[in-house]
């Protein structure tokens, strides 16, 4: 079913030629024979061979064997399996006057091919979104871990500097070994394979704790935050305790006053409960003012004022024993599933495109 047949209408016509490729010229006619002499699936060195017994000389047919297979796979004659790493001949489909030509030069033929391998990818919309989220997933990874080495750093500029492109380096060497891991598992070298994974195991921990202490540090700001609040509401409540204290004592006060004056007729007595009174009311308006004050001066003061490093020394102190502190757990898995992620999305991207590439994997 897969033999190339000049006689059905919609088949290459065989007096034309496929393509020049490293300036020899191979025709349709010789590919039909070459065809004619392969199984339903073949390697690239039986197809070398078959070229060779079709009248083309076999060192001339390694130079191109690619970009012909590659011509051929645009022409809907050939496909790369990539399971069993073995070419398979299609059923012959329509193809245009300009392919049965085949008057094009290497250039065009280049042109063609990168042409070809962009419309794939483009024409895969989940390649494309797996690209963008492993690219984001990434990014996010390194901000983290360079703010982590910007906070490590202290305050010396140099020193800074020198950490964050450490930790940049870091997560771009762990993003190429996992990538590696991918292909060369795939490619079936399990011991560089095994290398790669063993060098992610190894740096997954410096990242981990990064990341780790960062989740930890923005919880331990908003505890900060919520503790601060309570003590400052504590603070006005009492505030406000006391300038009812005061209220009550001015009306007690004021009643005083009234039957005293009704009585003596505002003496000497009445005068003093007034005198009282008004102090009172002086040490209200202080205290009411004073609240005031405090309550602007709450509002004004930043989210936390412990530094971000005291932050990071205490998270890593709760990682030396964090069974013993719950409060470390959340932090903890949100880092690990954030790494699995991160690993998770750059292998399967990797393979994607190790999927798309048929014609570069041959």
């Amino acid at each position: 079913m897969n033999k190339i047949d000049p006689s059905e209408p919609n088949t290459t016509n065989p007096n034309g030629n496929v393509g020049t490729y490293c300036g020899v010229t191979v025709t349709w006619a010789q590919v039909n024979k070459a065809l004619e002499l392969l199984s339903s699936y073949f390697s690239r060195k039986e197809f070398e061979d078959a070229l060779a017994q079709v009248g083309v000389a076999k060192s001339q047919v390694r130079d191109f064997i690619r970009g012909l297979s590659q011509s051929l796979t645009q022409k809907g004659v050939l496909k790369f399996d990539h399971d069993e790493k073995v070419w398979m001949k299609l059923p012959q489909s329509e193809t245009t006057q300009s392919d049965q030509d085949g008057a094009s030069g290497p250039e065009t033929i280049a042109l063609s091919n990168n042409a070809f391998a962009t419309l794939s990818v483009c024409s895969n919309p989940f390649h494309w979104f797996s690209r963008l989220v492993t690219s984001i997933t990434w990014l996010v990874l390194i901000s983290f871990n360079a703010r982590f080495g910007l906070a490590l750093g202290g305050q010396d500029i140099y020193i800074q500097s020198m950490v964050v492109v450490f930790f940049i380096a870091l997560d771009l060497g762990r993003a190429m070994l996992v990538a590696s891991f991918s292909r060369f598992l795939r490619d079936g070298k399990l011991l560089i394979a095994s290398f790669c994974c063993v060098s992610v195991l190894m740096l997954m921990p410096v990242s981990l704790i990064s990341t780790t202490t960062l989740f930890s540090s923005s919880l331990m700001e908003a505890q900060d935050v919520n503790d601060r609040r309570e003590r400052d509401q504590e603070i006005v409540d009492g505030y406000r305790a006391a300038y009812q204290r005061y209220q009550e004592e001015i009306a007690e006060l004021h009643k005083a006053w009234k039957a005293e004056c009704q009585n003596e007729k505002c003496g000497p007595k009445a005068e003093q409960i007034r005198a009282q009174k008004m102090e009172v009311i002086k040490q209200a308006e202080g205290l009411r003012q004073k609240m005031a004050d405090d309550s602007e001066h709450f509002r004004a003061i930043g989210p936390s004022e412990v530094p971000l490093i005291a932050r990071i020394a205490s998270t890593l102190e709760k990682l030396k024993s964090p069974f013993n502190d719950i409060k470390i757990w959340l932090p903890l898995f949100f880092a690990i599933c954030f790494e699995v992620l991160a690993f998770s999305t750059i292998a399967i991207t990797t393979r994607i495109d190790k999927r798309l590439g048929s014609t570069e994997a041959a």
